[in-house]
């Protein structure tokens, strides 16, 4: 959220790298990456607050003898065995009040089969419950080849695996079949789905980088006309139109332009996105479906989907309703 308390615990033991430096020197790129996502997400101000012990602080059984691992769930018996020893080693040496993030790191140059990027569970402290937590990978890590996830070392992937690891968002992929004709979700545009860009506004909304104030509600049928500004630019404008289908499902609109993580996105990849939410649509990378611009084919290039914003004077029509970009 826009007032996230983020602890970070750096550790060690006779498996890993040796500690050479500090925790905020070693990590500096990926920390001040995460809060800076963090305040320019926020319209509306933010006050991320980071707390890093001044050292490693040692782990008395081997890292690797816990198998952590990104394909296994937080309650499997050695995620559940390192959380509960994690907690016993570090409890006493930091203070954990009001943290509700915290991120588990060992020391630079760590091999990457050794200790991974893993959800473990919220963590029970003498100071309550942390309830968004995850371990990374070594900055720096060796022998990445020897694990096919090490790629999630990248600052860009702690965002998105908090967002599995401690908030619970899912990913947005569909089926994984990369194929127009079947449940190709949101294809490659979004945070989760997950190669492309920035959390949809949706999200946003969920977490309070973006408030109520700044979703136009369409309840009606009537044509009307509404002005949004990008999801990704810093600004308290209205971000996004949405329509109540039912109970369960509602189209949301929104604009994507340059920024924030959306930075580098091509400029096929800029233009107006409607996408359908349907809670009911429980599997995995299910439940977020683009819509696709009438009348023009989508690309199938290495940006699965990346031509599928639509754009001045184009259309969708998702549940019954047509949505056209007039104005750019």
């Amino acid at each position: 959220s826009p007032n996230t308390v983020i602890q970070f615990i750096p550790i060690y033991s006779s498996d890993s790298a040796q500690p050479s430096g500090t925790p905020a020197a070693d990590y500096k790129i990926f920390l001040d990456f995460f809060r800076n996502w963090i305040e320019y997400s926020s319209d509306f101000g933010s006050n991320v607050t980071l707390r890093i012990p001044d050292s490693y602080m040692k782990m008395d059984t081997t890292l690797v003898s816990y198998q952590l691992s990104h394909q296994n769930n937080w309650d499997t018996p050695l995620h559940v065995k390192f959380n509960k020893d994690l907690v016993a080693a570090v409890d006493p040496l930091i203070d954990f009040k009001g943290a509700n993030m915290a991120i588990i790191v060992p020391p630079p140059g760590t091999e990457s089969y050794i200790f991974s990027q893993a959800a473990i569970g919220a963590l029970q402290t003498n100071e309550g419950r942390v309830s968004n937590v995850m371990t990374e990978f070594a900055a720096l890590g060796k022998s990445p080849s020897l694990n096919k996830y090490s790629l999630l070392g990248h600052p860009f992937w702690w965002v998105h695996e908090i967002m599995h690891s401690g908030i619970g968002f899912d990913d947005h992929y569909g089926d994984t079949k990369k194929d127009l004709t079947t449940e190709y979700g949101m294809g490659h545009l979004t945070l989760m789905t997950p190669w492309g860009g920035d959390l949809t506004t949706w999200e946003k909304l969920r977490l309070g980088f973006v408030r109520e104030s700044q979703i136009q509600c369409k309840t009606d049928t009537a044509t009307s006309t509404h002005w949004i500004a990008p999801s990704t630019v810093q600004t308290q404008e209205s971000k996004a139109v949405v329509i109540p289908i039912s109970s369960t499902k509602i189209v949301v609109i929104e604009s994507l332009r340059p920024g924030g993580l959306f930075y580098k996105h091509p400029l096929e990849s800029q233009g107006v996105i409607a996408y359908e939410i349907d809670v009911t649509q429980e599997g995995h990378g299910l439940g977020m479906k683009l819509s696709l611009p009438v009348g023009r084919p989508i690309e199938r290039n290495e940006l699965f989907m990346a031509s599928a914003p639509i754009k001045l004077g184009e259309s969708t029509i998702n549940n019954g309703y047509k949505i056209t970009v007039v104005e750019s």
